[in-house]
């Protein structure tokens, strides 16, 4: 799978996971992936397989409503590199964080299989998700 081929992936599953298409989601997800978030989230930690993808998705929605207002991908020669701009809405308080977050992707037998996300301000988020 050359880079061109693993960048229209990442561009499909943002663009499928912002639109609720979770079966189209899935369908580009290794079965064995793992997405990795920040302990100083809500959600900290491993999240593996199709399983741990939606209990992902279920743990972010109920913190917040995210909405990607844009983003750009690069590779590196191995992993595709996810730079977006997000709008983050507390299901708390209504209260607003702009925000951004950087996201590497890797691949193993043509499905994304690692994802390891990173917050500017990954307090700010958790700050959001449990004060509001």
């Amino acid at each position: 799978m050359d880079g061109k081929a693993k960048m229209a992936a990442v561009r499909a599953m943002i663009e499928r996971s912002t639109s609720g298409d979770v079966a189209g989601t899935l369908a580009l997800l290794h079965p064995d992936m793992v997405f990795r978030e920040a302990q100083g989230l809500p959600y900290p930690g491993d999240f593996v397989g199709h399983d741990g993808f939606l209990r992902l998705v279920e743990e972010c929605a109920a913190a917040y409503a995210l909405h990607v207002d844009s983003y750009e991908l690069a590779y590196d020669g191995e992993r595709v590199i996810a730079q977006m701009q997000l709008t983050a809405t507390s299901n708390r308080s209504g209260r607003v964080l702009k925000t951004a977050v950087t996201e590497f992707y890797s691949f193993r037998d043509g499905l994304i299989a690692d994802g390891d996300i990173y917050y500017k301000d990954s307090r700010a988020m958790w700050e959001l998700a449990t004060i509001g």
